[in-house]
Formats: structure tokens, sequence, C-alpha cells
């Protein structure tokens, strides 16, 4: 079955396409988390969170724009507990699932938008009886599609004046 869309329809379509690209997720905003661990294992660079509360915010340095959608995407595995996710808290006092994995899954890829309309005020993690959870290649960014992972450009720059400072005191 074919759908036929009007010339209307069709801009309409294009011009709701927001894309961000700069990962507003910072190294540093992944390591403030409580019990935070980096490594790599099958599937890449990780960042693993060891939490024991509830209801957690998972990056406490974001600030959010008023009515701005935000995409969040990457990939989770679960080390141990029985459940954890992530969600979009709003300014309504509602929230919108991210993601919600059981120890059953083990594994997910993701990529959530924000509802349209709303201001996302955090975004916090749940852990049914806290555990630890490894996340890959996560990034959030302005806009409703996400794209390929970057890392945020201050942890750019940071690396090239880690080189910098590296190359000087060998000259």
């Amino acid at each position: 079955r074919s759908e036929v869309y009007t010339k209307a329809e069709t801009d309409e379509k294009i011009d709701g396409i927001e894309i961000g690209g700069r990962n507003l997720i910072q190294k540093q905003f992944m390591l403030d988390w409580v019990g935070v661990v980096t490594g790599t294992d099958e599937i890449g660079h990780y960042y693993e969170a060891h939490i024991s509360s509830l209801y957690p915010i998972a990056f406490p340095n974001l600030e959010f724009e008023e009515n701005t959608q935000y995409t969040i995407s990457g990939k989770v595995k679960l080390i141990s507990g029985n459940a954890n996710g992530l969600y979009f808290q709003y300014s309504d006092g509602t929230t919108q699932q991210i993601f919600r994995l059981y120890n059953t899954e083990g594994f997910k890829e993701f990529s959530v938008t924000s509802a349209k309309g709303k201001t996302v005020t955090e975004i916090r993690a749940y852990w049914a009886t806290g555990g630890r959870t490894r996340y890959y290649d996560l990034k959030l960014e302005k806009g409703n599609k996400a794209t390929d992972w970057t890392p945020a450009p201050e942890d750019v720059e940071a690396e090239i004046n880690t080189v910098k400072t590296d190359v000087a005191t060998l000259t």
C-alpha cells in the first residue's frame, strides 16, 4: 500500500526536523555520577554507574531550554540489579521514559526525543534495587533527530590542551 502526500504535507514534515549534532553530555558529567568507573569491553568504551538510590538526577550539571526538544541516544548494558532506566522530567510534573532495562534483556540501544511543547527540567535515573549499569556512546542533543555519537566540544578542547601541555613539557 502506498501513501500519497501533498507538497504542503511534505514541506511540513521536512520543516519539523530539527538536528542538533552537538553532544551536551560532557565526559565530566558522566564522571560526576556517584561511583562511576570507566573501562572498555567487547562493546566499547563505557561509563559504569554504581547506583544505590532509586531516583538520582542523572546529569545535575545540564541546563535545558524552555519548550525545546532534546534527543538522547546511546547503548546500555545491565551488569547487576534487576531493573533500571532513564526518563525525562518535565516542568509540568510529568515524565517520559527514555528506556527501561530489565535483567532478562541485558543490553539495549535507544534513541528517544522529548515531547514537543514541553520543557525538560532534568534527566533522572531509575533503579528498582540499585545496581551497576554500563553506558556507551551516550549523546544528548537539541532537536528531534539523533546523529552519530561525537564527544562534547569541551572534551575535545580538553584533550587538545592536554597534548599541548605534554608537548610543552618535552621541549
